[in-house]
């Protein structure tokens, strides 16, 4: 049957047709669940439809490796000393997830295959938090005992529900119609999914085009591969919120603030930002929360530069995707493109501000980090190392100008020669002969 479907909807692969229609049988699922108050009952009912999920989509034994994986988890976090709880989760974590991407790239090499390794991905994301929370907090010092119900939500894509204390929260329905509208509204994107599909960097006919024509058709292909996640992420986001996650409260008027709490993108933000560090933040913000608090943050606190933080903080997300090498290069790019935004900031945007030009530099710096994911995400997207560098080298290496661009500005600082502070205001001179600088001593935020 599903074969069948996948034939009707313009030929898509079994596995999607498959995912999409486990997705939208998931919103009457989420629509029971936002009804059911008892916190016990909610939590089997998650679990039993959670692995009943995992076996239609990844086959008989697919949820086996999620539960697994818990219930070691659960036994170190029991029975270990509390200091040496994050450390041990996250190795068997790390360690079980890498052993998952060998054995996928093993059976399917370059192949995209719906199996344990995408949700066994999340449950690393989960396993770990949890360690860590759990070390950080104070429910171990109390000498509370972990709730076995409670701890199993980490294996079945699920969240502890928040408002527990509070169970009078708004219909689920608007908020949930208006994730799926979000992502019909984006699904015409695909269309250009076949006129620009990843096969196409592989001929040569793209390599004979003209170096603007292989800029765009780059730009392009990234795009509607971010439109493919934009529509899982709405979709699954409203399956969420119709299960009643998500809920930030009422406002002083009594009004709903909003469903935002599992928002997992921004689209406006991504696709108009003027840095790394904005892209990076906006775009899978689950995975990027997860990546600043428990890896960025903890590096910083413990005396590591910001930028080598950042360095480990993209290597780690790299290894979190897999082990093909094509992630490892786009991740250090993409770090080095970050970098770069840091010293831009500290000595050209002053400049900027201090002549009036900032709209003219935040143009500019949208426009070239939209070209510049097209050669951090190429690699990303064929995966291999050879390809990847083929496309470089075919686009003149100007993949790699961000280098030169952050050896210069770490030698000639045109902020620090015109003695700008960070708002573009001019230091105060001693020297009656110095230039008069434009009037903006007004401070910029």
């Amino acid at each position: 049957m599903f074969d069948t479907i996948s034939a009707l909807i313009a030929k898509a692969p079994r596995d999607q047709v498959l995912g999409f229609l486990s997705v939208m049988a998931a919103y009457p699922l989420a629509f029971v669940h936002s009804h059911i108050r008892n916190p016990t009952i909610r939590n089997l009912y998650s679990i039993f439809f959670g692995v009943l999920t995992s076996i239609v989509l990844l086959g008989p034994f697919g949820w086996f490796h999620a539960f697994f994986s818990s219930t070691v988890v659960y036994i170190m976090c029991s029975v270990l000393p509390p200091n040496i709880i994050p450390t041990a989760v996250s190795i068997f974590s790390i360690a079980y997830m890498t052993c998952s991407h060998f054995y996928r790239m093993w059976n399917w090499y370059l192949v995209w295959a719906l199996d344990f390794t995408a949700p066994q991905m999340i449950v690393t994301i989960k396993l770990m938090s949890y360690a860590f929370n759990l070390s950080d907090g104070n429910a171990i010092k109390m000498g509370k005992k972990l709730n076995m119900d409670q701890h199993f939500y980490t294996s079945h894509f699920v969240r502890k529900h928040d408002d527990d204390k509070n169970p009078q929260i708004p219909s689920t329905q608007a908020a949930a119609f208006r994730a799926f509208l979000r992502a019909l509204c984006c699904a015409p994107f695909l269309a250009l999914t076949y006129l620009f599909p990843p096969s196409l960097l592989h001929y040569q006919s793209f390599f004979d085009k003209v170096f603007p024509i292989k800029v765009v058709i780059l730009y392009l292909m990234v795009l509607c591969y971010r439109a493919r996640l934009y529509i899982g992420w709405w979709l699954a986001e409203g399956a969420f919120v119709a299960s009643g996650f998500g809920f930030n409260g009422y406002t002083s008027t009594g009004e709903v603030k909003s469903w935002d709490r599992i928002t997992n993108n921004h689209f406006w933000e991504t696709e108009t930002a003027q840095s790394t560090h904005i892209l990076a933040e906006k775009w899978n913000a689950s995975t990027a929360c997860w990546l600043k608090n428990y890896c960025y943050l903890r590096l910083t606190s413990n005396g590591h530069s910001g930028a080598i933080s950042s360095f480990w903080t993209f290597m780690l997300s790299a290894f979190w995707h897999g082990v093909y090498p094509g992630y490892y290069l786009s991740f250090a790019y993409t770090a080095m493109l970050q970098y770069l935004g840091r010293l831009l900031r500290r000595t050209i945007r002053p400049v900027a501000i201090w002549l009036r030009w900032k709209p003219v530099y935040d143009l500019a710096c949208a426009v070239l980090l939209g070209l510049y994911i097209g050669f951090a995400f190429s690699p990303f997207i064929l995966l291999e190392l050879g390809p990847s560098l083929r496309i470089w080298r075919s686009l003149w290496f100007v993949a790699l100008l961000p280098l030169v661009a952050i050896a210069g500005l770490q030698l000639v600082s045109p902020a620090r020669i015109l003695h700008l502070d960070a708002n573009g205001n001019k230091a105060q001179r001693t020297d009656a002969n110095s230039a008069t600088p434009p009037n903006n001593q007004d401070k910029v935020e």
